[in-house]
């Protein structure tokens, strides 16, 4: 019996191509594990990016509830009950919400002024800090991009709210920032 050799079906890549193909793939695998399992990807750096963008906006909302707040209170006297407070919320499209606003308020009820007066003041001082605002008789809508603040008269007394802006992020970042604890304005 006369023996041939085999003859294999499929041709075997030479050795140099296996080595490389094989590295090739080792390469892909690597980048396709790391992304997934949040190694390095993009997210990280973005979610912290938008917390810094957020804790940003957190501290300009407070400079300017001060700056409106503070004008009113020594034009018309009075003070702002309870000192107000500022609260960290979720914001965005639910049921998974993916971002965080940052939502000042003051009961200024105390103010020694009626409705349109307080308006008044508040408009000027929101415009003194670059705001563009729409007065009402006993309200306001202030707007300064991404920025926004209302006053708002009714059963509760006087309220005034500036909010950040909803900041973007993932989704669980978003919680850990509702989560933080609300602040006391101390006004």
């Amino acid at each position: 019996m006369s023996h041939r050799p085999l003859v294999p079906l499929v041709p075997l890549p030479r050795p140099g191509r296996r080595l490389h193909g094989t590295l090739v793939a080792l390469v892909v695998l690597g980048l396709v594990v790391g992304c997934t399992a949040g190694g390095g990807g993009d997210g990280d750096e973005s979610d912290a990016s938008a917390v810094e963008e957020y804790d940003a906006r957190v501290a300009e909302v407070d400079e300017v509830v001060r700056a409106v707040v503070g004008a009113a209170l020594e034009e018309l006297g009075g003070s702002a009950r309870g000192g107000g407070t500022g609260a960290h919320q979720l914001c965005g499209d639910g049921p998974r919400y993916t971002g965080a606003e940052y939502r000042a308020s003051v009961d200024l009820s105390s103010l020694r002024a009626g409705g349109a007066r307080t308006v008044e003041v508040l408009t000027g001082a929101f415009e003194a800090e670059g705001w563009t605002v729409e007065p009402g008789p006993t309200g306001l809508e202030a707007d300064k991009d991404p920025l926004g603040a209302d006053l708002s008269s009714g059963a509760g007394g006087r309220q005034l709210v500036v909010r950040s802006g909803c900041v973007d992020t993932s989704h669980d970042t978003a919680v850990e920032i509702a989560d933080r604890p609300a602040v006391d304005l101390g006004l």
